[in-house]
C-alpha cells in the first residue's frame, strides 16, 4: 500500500487574492444565491435521475415477474441498476436508500434459482425505495428506518 501524504498548498487564499480584498467583497449575496441556485438545480437533477433509475428498476421487476424461467437476466440488470442508484442516493444524502439497495444487492447478488418468493422480495425493496423517494426521507430515517430494514432483512430470512 503507498503512502499518503498531507501537502500544504503553496499559497493561500488571502495570497491569491490579495491581502486588500475583503472576502465579503467576492461572497456577495448575490453571488450566493447564485452559487446556492447551481447547487439546488444539480440536486433536483439527481433527484430525477434516481426516480428514472427507479422506473428503470421496476420495469426490470416486472419483466422478471412476467417469466421466472428468464429472470436471471432481469435480476442481473437489477442488482447493476441499484448500484447505480446507490450512489445517487448518496449524494442527496438519502442514507435509508442506500442501505437498502445494499440490502437488496447482498440477496440477489447470488441467487441463481429464482423463485416467486424472490421476486416478492425484489418487490418490497422497491416498495420500500419507492416510500423513501415519495417521502423524500433523508438520512438513515430514525425509527421507522430501522423498522423498514428490519423487516426487509426478516423477509430475507423466511424465504431459502
Amino acid at each position: 500500500m503507498s503512502e499518503v501524504y498531507a501537502v500544504k498548498p503553496e499559497n493561500t487564499l488571502r495570497e491569491k487574492i490579495g491581502t486588500d480584498v475583503l472576502i465579503e467583497q467576492i461572497l456577495t449575496p448575490e453571488k450566493i444565491k447564485a452559487c446556492q441556485d447551481i447547487i439546488d438545480k444539480a440536486h433536483d437533477d439527481i433527484f430525477n435521475e434516481v426516480l428514472l433509475n427507479l422506473a428503470d428498476i421496476k420495469a426490470e421487476y416486472l419483466r422478471m415477474n412476467d417469466n421466472l424461467s428468464e429472470a436471471k437476466p432481469h435480476l442481473i440488470k437489477i442488482v447493476n441498476l441499484t448500484f447505480i442508484l446507490k450512489g445517487r442516493l448518496e449524494a442527496l444524502g438519502l442514507t435509508l436508500g442506500q442501505e437498502v439497495t445494499e440490502s437488496l444487492n447482498r440477496f440477489a447478488k447470488n441467487l441463481t434459482n429464482i423463485t416467486k418468493e424472490h421476486v416478492l422480495i425484489v418487490s418490497k425493496h422497491l416498495d420500500v425505495l419507492t416510500v423513501i423517494l415519495k417521502e423524500k426521507i433523508h438520512g438513515d430515517g430514525g425509527a421507522m428506518g430501522r423498522e423498514m430494514l428490519d423487516s426487509l432483512s426478516q423477509l430475507i430470512k423466511k424465504i431459502p
